[in-house]
């Protein structure tokens, strides 16, 4: 979620949310992030034309770390503005792995339903997303 790892800007986090909040609008979820990156953008004392794509981002990912749903704000910041993660609180570390795609859809590691869509020699369940992830390096 974090783009960096450290603290969010908690001046930043409040004009994000407060943006999402007031733009929310259920039958159009893409236009509602937007406009919200917009205007929080507009809010922010030296905002730069990048910005509002950054903070479109940052607003997915806040609803993909179900912090915001529905136009509402449902999970806590407390670990956001300390720099924690938000699913256990540890601390955030930087690595100087890049990784391009990640698990787009997890079930299909996990789930022995989904065997049929993975390679012959790759493992069901935690094994097979070892392997997967040594694979990877």
């Amino acid at each position: 979620m974090f783009s960096k790892p450290g603290p969010w800007d908690k001046a930043e986090l409040q004009r994000l949310i407060t943006a999402f909040v007031t733009a929310w609008d259920s039958t159009n979820p893409s236009g509602s992030i937007r406009r919200a990156a917009q205007n929080a953008c507009k809010r922010a004392p030296r905002s730069r034309p990048g910005d509002v794509t950054r903070l479109e981002d940052a607003l997915y990912r806040l609803i993909e770390g179900n912090v915001l749903q529905d136009g509402r704000c449902v999970g806590s910041l407390d670990g956001i503005k300390a720099g924690l993660s938000v699913c256990c609180n540890a601390p955030l570390l930087w690595s100087h792995y890049q990784v391009a795609y990640v698990f787009l859809n997890v079930e299909e590691l996990i789930s022995p339903a989904y065997r049929s869509f993975l390679h012959p020699e790759l493992s069901v369940g935690q094994n097979g997303i070892r392997e997967f992830l040594a694979l990877s390096e």
